[in-house]
C-alpha cells in the first residue's frame, strides 16, 4: 500500500496568519492550508487504496520542525502552501 503524507503549512501560532489580505478565518494561510488538505484526504480515501496521513491532526498544531522526518519513506510528501 502507498504512503501519502499531506502536509498543511503553517498552523498553530501568530506566523500562520499569512498570505492573504484581510481579517477573519477565510484569510488564514494555515487554516486554509489545513482544510484544503482534509479535503484532498477525503477525495484520495474515497478513490484508491492508499495510507494517508497528515504531518497536523488540528488546525492549532505546529509540529515544526520536524514535520518532513516524520514518515519516513513516504511514496508522496505533499507540502501545502499559499500565497
Amino acid at each position: 500500500m502507498k504512503l501519502i503524507v499531506l502536509d498543511p503549512g503553517h498552523g498553530g501560532d501568530a506566523d500562520s496568519k499569512r498570505g492573504f489580505y484581510g481579517t477573519g478565518e477565510d484569510r488564514n494561510e494555515g487554516i486554509n492550508n489545513f482544510k484544503a488538505c482534509v479535503a484532498i484526504k477525503k477525495y484520495i480515501e474515497g478513490r484508491y487504496i492508499a495510507d494517508i496521513k497528515m504531518t497536523r491532526k488540528s488546525m492549532d498544531e505546529n509540529p515544526w520542525p520536524g514535520r518532513g522526518d516524520m514518515f519516513p519513506g513516504a511514496d508522496l510528501f505533499y507540502s501545502r502552501h499559499s500565497n
